[in-house]
């Protein structure tokens, strides 16, 4: 027989009762002589077997036993006065935390050791900590939670007041702390780090709820359910003293790769996920009750600390079934968070489905999908186009309607995208179903990175370029779009074109071709840029930039609309204007835009404005003055003053410029965007040492003297020989623009179309202070 079996059977004697009781003793001695094998795994279990044998067997403690045994007693309402501070370490506990936390005024520190390695009192003792208040107990069994922990911690501590406090969080040890009032408890959140927390109890509250809940296994949302418990007995909530909670040590901020993997993946990796799936458990689960904690008896004490083992739990375990349903209802609640749409709506199997796409290619679109007559398409689909249909335009059997969308799915199918059909109510989506093999869903959709597309460049080749999920119109314009495809398929042979004839000042004129620039861009148009010299910007446009694709330096807005052209006019004070009219479209019109505003449309926001922007190149001598000048800076400040009725005799000043109310505004900004307005946040800035380098730019020439008076060689700025809107002064201008752009903070003029420009020419995010609104 093998000496692993031999072993074995001599154990099993033991167990049986086999092994007379006058030689149990001898019998387990030479168990314990003979246990080594020489594989780790197995000597552990047989050196754990061994050590239970011996605690059932031990004596009745005497001062002659070490490790006498003595059940750790449930949490008692009752303590001494004063205040026992109580934290668990997982691994994670840093020795500074424990120092910290000693040279505060409590009379007792208890920390319970979760099984770590090394152990917490070894650590302790080599960093050369030893106080008489402090008490640290190990847990023998690694399988203990969290909230075991804690309240294994608060049941040993001794004191009337308890203070249970995250191993991330510091305490001040100067600051004062008053009397807990009766019928209250104290919370705290941490500043070093989100899970960190500070609560001060007094016991008998504490022993009332029964402690922390030990149906949840983990720290997420377990100081909440314990608040909600001592709420609920009547207990106000009040806040810790200012200043008690202190900055505890900085580490760096790991940079979080992209996600990557599946949507369940990505969401189950959420910070939050834990905590919700908590919360749904708390909810789910019988009302905690302290009776049944975790049942421990202590194992004596030696240099490690005390000992402590946990028994059988009388806690009963939380079911797998409300695991699993705690689980999806966190993964419903974070999906939405995420991607919007209901996901409430989706059955398990569907729910799947949707959990089972790739984290960087889903959207509310695939939950929506999901919930309709073909949720399989969502395992199979490409990019998704959505086919708006208008209440006149349903593809019925035999309409013209059916004939030009099956010319769509078809031209869909060879662009890689994968047609849904979106309705406007639940009663066109059931007339809907068994007509198409398209998904039909209903209401408003929020799917970012969904560009509109036009029935044109679908009939295009897709080449060499990616689908891209898009979202198309279908109405009656769409039929008589189609029947044009149909008839003159030479139309495909040039793009349609945006003519934008950009008005004003350089700001002005920048903004509104970046807008333009982004609504070519989405709808696959040329863009061809107006840029005519007049009394706002007496430059051309190879003055400033390099050519940009086609550039006409005469407006033709009369003309346009003769020549067949879609007009939008937002020059407020013209003729037949309509300032801020969405952008809308026919498929194989050219567009005429006359604006000094950004444009209503999709395609057209902030971000898509911007990357329009960096299209226009500044040319050499634009480039040059910008390196001429000290950057990057810290701040950038921009004064515009001009303006006013002071100033209504130069032409680009003139009240005919703007509506009255317009003009009306511009006057009350130009003066709150006077440079004295500035100085008080430039002080504050320059004190807080956030200013040591400034770049400034203003239409007036007597502020840099002022400035420079004031704030020394910490100001620069780019000289210009004059400040009118000539040739020459635009040049200077575009290059101030540029530097502003510098820095990571902007102090601007409120209404100033030019401090705006320098934020949109700004690389990187930028912080922007305007008058009159942030200072």
């Amino acid at each position: 027989m093998d000496s692993r079996d031999q072993w074995t059977t001599r154990l099993a004697a033991v167990l049986a009762g086999d092994v007379p009781a006058e030689g149990r003793a001898a019998a387990l001695s030479d168990l314990a002589a003979t246990h080594s094998t020489g594989l780790v795994h197995v000597d552990q279990t047989r050196q754990r077997i061994l050590q239970l044998l011996g605690q059932r067997d031990a004596p009745t403690p005497d001062e002659t036993q070490p490790h006498a045994t003595n059940a750790l007693d449930p949490l008692q309402p009752e303590g001494m006065a004063g205040i026992s501070l109580v934290a668990v370490d997982l691994g994670h506990l840093a020795v500074a935390a424990v120092r910290n936390w000693l040279s505060c005024k409590v009379e007792e520190v208890v920390l319970v050791d979760g099984h770590t390695t090394p152990p917490l009192a070894e650590r302790l003792t080599s960093a050369g900590i030893k106080d008489p208040r402090l008490t640290v107990i190990r847990i023998d069994d690694d399988a203990v939670t969290w909230t075991q922990g804690f309240n294994i911690g608060l049941r040993a501590a001794r004191h009337a007041r308890l203070w249970v406090i995250a191993g991330s969080t510091r305490l001040d040890p100067l600051a004062q702390v008053p009397a807990l009032q009766s019928g209250s408890y104290a919370a705290e959140n941490g500043q070093s780090d989100a899970t960190g927390f500070l609560l001060d109890l007094n016991r008998h509250d504490l022993a009332a709820v029964g402690g922390f809940n030990e149906y949840l296994e983990t720290p997420d949302w377990a100081v909440e359910d314990l608040a909600g418990r001592l709420s609920v007995l009547g207990l106000q909530r009040r806040t810790l003293p200012p200043g008690l909670l202190t900055q505890g040590p900085k580490t760096a901020a790991a940079t979080a790769p992209p996600p990557t993997g599946t949507l369940r993946d990505a969401l189950r990796q959420s910070p939050n996920f834990a905590a919700l799936q908590n919360r749904f458990i708390s909810a789910a689960m019988p009302d905690w009750i302290g009776s049944a904690q975790l049942p421990c008896v202590f194992m004596g004490s030696d240099d490690l600390g005390q000992h402590v083992q946990a028994q059988a739990a009388s806690v009963a375990k939380v079911p797998l079934h409300i695991k699993t349903t705690a689980a999806t209802h966190a993964l419903v609640d974070l999906m939405r968070d995420r991607l919007g749409g209901q996901p409430e709506r989706l059955s398990p199997r569907r729910l799947d489905i949707v959990l089972a796409r790739p984290v960087n290619d889903v959207s509310a679109v695939d939950i929506a999908v999901a919930a309709s007559n073909a949720p399989e398409m969502v395992k199979t689909r490409k990019a998704w186009l959505i086919i708006d249909l208008a209440a006149d335009s349903l593809p019925l059997p035999g309409s013209p309607q059916a004939r030009a969308m099956k010319a769509l799915l078809q031209m869909a199918e060879q662009h890689g995208q994968t047609p849904v059909l979106r309705v406007d109510s639940a009663e066109t989506a059931t007339a809907l179903t068994g007509l198409t093999p398209c998904p039909v869903v209903t209401g408003p959709l929020s799917a970012p990175g969904f560009w509109p597309t036009e029935l044109r460049e679908l009939a295009r080749p897709l080449g060499d370029r990616a689908p891209r999920h898009a979202t198309l119109p279908f109405n009656s314009q769409s039929l008589i779009d189609q029947d044009s495809l149909m008839q003159s398929p030479t139309l495909l042979l040039r793009r349609p074109k945006v003519f934008i004839d950009a008005q004003h000042g350089l700001g002005n004129r920048m903004r509104a071709i970046a807008s333009a620039g982004a609504i070519a861009a989405g709808t696959d148009r040329e863009l061809v840029i107006i840029w005519h010299p007049d009394d706002h910007c007496a430059c051309a446009y190879e003055d400033l930039f390099f050519p940009h694709g086609a550039v006409l330096n005469e407006s033709f807005v009369t003309e346009a609309r003769d020549l067949g052209l879609q007009v939008f006019n937002y020059m407020e004070i013209e003729p037949d204007a309509a300032k801020d009219a969405p952008i809308a479209m026919g498929a194989f019109q050219d567009v005429y835009i006359r604006s000094a505003f950004p444009l209503i449309s999709p395609c057209s926001n902030w971000h898509t404005e911007n990357q329009s922007i960096r299209n226009m190149q500044p040319n050499e001598v634009v480039r040059a003055l910008v390196t001429s000048v000290r950057n990057p800076n810290d701040l950038s400040v921009h004064v515009r003053m001009e303006g006013g009725a002071e100033a209504e005799h130069l032409p680009y000043e003139s009240p005919r410029n703007w509506s009255a109310a317009a003009h009306q505004d511009i006057g009350h900004w130009r003066k709150r965007s006077h440079f004295k307005n500035f100085l008080p946040r430039l002080d504050q800035l320059v004190a807080q040492g956030l200013a040591n380098k400034v770049f400034l730019a203003s239409d007036t020439p007597s502020v840099y003297a002022e400035f420079e008076s004031r704030y020394g060689n910490r100001i620069t700025w780019l000289p210009r020989p004059s400040s009118d809107r000539s040739a020459q002064s635009i040049v200077y201008a575009l290059a101030d623009a540029i530097l502003l752009g510098r820095a990571p903070r902007l102090l601007g003029s409120t209404w100033s179309s030019f401090s705006e420009l320098a934020a949109r020419l700004s690389a990187a995010p930028m912080t922007v202070e305007l008058t009159g609104r942030d200072f």
